[in-house]
């Protein structure tokens, strides 16, 4: 008697185990029947090779980003629709109908924008701004060997002062806009 219930308590507890594999399996193999590796590779307006493309199934979080050479590969399904992105240029849509390779070609987005001045606490219209701006431009550049950056701008704006911690390169730098500066203070 025994032995019958631990082979009954056996089944109740296995076979429900068992029904579930069989379902995850046959819903697993149905997916997988439907996924193909789509290839691609994502060119600008001139045909050189984009990287850092975002390349993603509308609709979901599944995505990558195109690789130096601008090319990508993901798992798709037929029938979905891959949205291609990247700043400053116009977003693409192209539904999955097979599993050729494609050759994605983005246009600029050339939309005009008002002239804008980003500044330390939000950004507004560079004819809006209340106060001294002063623009720096390459132009503007002090020419020669120089350790970093910051050097290319010593002397251009006034009211900033740069001063170096060292004079080694890499070495950090302050950089003060406006600061306390005194003949007498100790400041």
């Amino acid at each position: 008697m025994k032995k019958i219930i631990n082979y009954l308590l056996l089944i109740v507890f296995l076979f429900p185990a068992f029904c579930a594999s069989n379902v995850s399996a046959a819903n697993t193999s149905t997916y997988q029947q439907n996924v193909i590796t789509k290839k691609g590779v994502v060119l600008d307006e001139n045909g050189e090779t984009m990287p850092g493309v975002n390349v993603s199934i509308k609709g979901t979080t599944n995505g990558v980003n195109t690789d130096l050479d601008g090319a990508f590969v993901l798992d798709v399904k037929l029938g979905d629709v891959l949205l291609i992105s990247f700043i400053g240029y116009k977003n693409q849509e192209i539904k999955i109908t097979d599993a050729k390779s494609l050759n994605i070609k983005l246009v600029p987005d050339t939309e005009n924008l008002d002239e804008v001045v980003i500044v330390g606490y939000g950004q507004v219209k560079k004819g809006d701004v209340t106060g001294a701006v002063q623009t720096v431009s390459t132009r503007d550049f002090n020419v020669g060997g120089t350790s970093s950056p910051q050097d290319l701008i010593v002397g251009k704006v006034a009211g900033v002062q740069i001063t170096s911690d060292g004079g080694a390169p890499g070495s950090g730098s302050k950089i003060r806009i406006r600061g306390g500066s005194s003949m007498s203070a100790s400041n």
